[in-house]
This record gives structure tokens, C-alpha cells and sequence, in this order.
């Protein structure tokens, strides 16, 4: 994916995977899938998500482009994943100050994949944190589908980090759904995503999102799937 530029202060600095047609846990990929990682540039940086351990240096390559790799100061994970251990163990090691921002649970779940030290901030429902002249406010969106589930709110610029939720494994080259060329496919697997993953958990769906709709959102950008604008 080539460096995608959000809203004034985001980039999606993500990779594309369009020849993936099952991940880990074997669920079908006929379009392939992304995977999404975004920049907040203010005068403290903020990465949100991070890539799986397999495209780090396709990532490595687009954040550069936006910012100093080692002064990264927050990595926010929305969820933790561990085929991304390798990506966070590397990205620390460029960027040794990087404060990893995490749900009290994601915080017990990385002291089991990473295999070295590092800095972190667990943070709890409706808990803010200040870049500057930007604010993120954090939601608490448990079992969505993991128990240290979280999206992340960016006030100024309207922007939902939303984890895994409202995500799709669909590779659009673009980077969101504007002008897509295969509009009908990439509802499809919307669909087949949402009954993947939260078809079971529909009661925690809604609460989230009644948690959300008085929020000013202009852009959905998930973990995996165009960012919706």
C-alpha cells in the first residue's frame, strides 16, 4: 500500500497482503486483506495498530516516510495479536522510548509474547490521552472480539481507530472506500466478517455502538479493510 493520508494529522502507513486467501485461524480471504497501521503526527507521535511480523519492512518503509522512526512516542494497541510480536519487538528496538498504550488485560498478554522490556500505559474505558494539540480518548469495546479489545477516538480530526471492529479482510488499493472498483464484493465480505467474528457477540456490538454514536466520527479506520470515509 502506498502512504495514505487520512485527515491532516493521520496517515495510514499500513501494507496490502492481496494474495492471502486464509489467515491464521482459517478464516476465508478471497480478496486478500490489509493491514493497517496509522501515524498521528503532532508534537507527540502516535502510532496506532502495527502490522503482522511477516510485512515489517514494507511498513517500516511507508512510516519512515512520515516521521523519525526511533522518536516514535506512543504505540497504541488496540488489541493484541500475537503475529505481531515481531513487529513490536523491532519497532522498540529502532525506537527504545516508545511507550506501548494498552487495556490492563492487552498488558498481561504482551508480557506473554515480547521477550524483552518495555515501557507501558494501561488505560481504561474513557481514559484520554493528550499529543499535544490532539486528544485520544480510549473505548473500552470488550470481547470485540477479544477481552482486551479497545478502539481508539480521535477527537480533533473525527477519526474511530476501531481495532478489529467494522474491519473486513479486503485488499482495496486505494486505502479506503472511495471510487472502489468492487463495491458489491467488499460488502460481501463485510458481511462475511461481521458473521465471522461478532455474529455471537451482537449484544456487545450494540453497546458499542451506543457507546459511540454521539461522537462526532468523519472516518472508521480498522484494523484489517479500507478505511471507511
Amino acid at each position: 500500500m502506498a502512504l495514505v493520508r487520512i485527515s491532516n494529522n493521520v496517515y495510514n502507513v499500513g501494507v496490502l497482503n492481496p494474495f492471502l486467501r486464509k489467515n491464521s485461524i482459517n478464516k476465508d480471504c478471497p480478496f486478500g486483506t490489509t493491514y493497517n497501521s496509522y501515524l498521528i503526527d503532532d508534537r507527540s507521535t502516535a502510532l496506532v495498530d502495527i502490522v503482522e511480523s511477516e510485512f515489517y519492512d514494507d511498513f517500516q518503509y511507508n512510516l519512515g516516510l512520515v516521521c523519525d522512526i526511533g522518536a516514535i512516542d506512543y504505540l497504541i494497541l488496540n488489541r493484541i495479536i500475537p503475529q505481531q510480536a515481531e513487529s513490536i519487538e523491532k519497532l522498540l528496538k529502532i525506537s527504545p522510548n516508545t511507550t506501548i498504550v494498552c487495556t490492563e488485560i492487552g498488558k498481561k498478554l504482551l508480557d506473554n509474547i515480547l521477550h524483552s522490556e518495555y515501557s507501558c500505559v494501561t488505560v481504561a474505558h474513557g481514559d484520554k490521552l493528550n499529543l499535544g494539540n490532539s486528544v485520544l480518548e480510549f473505548i473500552s469495546v470488550p470481547m470485540l472480539p477479544t477481552p482486551d479489545s479497545m478502539c481508539t477516538y480521535f477527537e480533533n480530526d473525527g477519526v474511530l481507530f476501531s481495532g478489529s471492529l467494522f474491519g473486513t479482510d479486503f485488499c482495496e488499493p486505494n486505502g479506503n472506500d472511495e471510487c472502489m472498483r468492487n463495491f458489491d464484493e467488499y460488502i460481501s465480505e463485510l458481511k462475511a466478517y461481521f458473521d465471522f467474528y461478532f455474529i455471537q457477540l451482537k449484544g456487545f456490538v450494540n453497546d458499542a455502538i451506543d457507546i459511540m454514536e454521539n461522537k462526532q466520527i468523519y472516518s472508521i479506520a480498522p484494523l484489517n479493510g479500507p478505511v471507511v470515509v
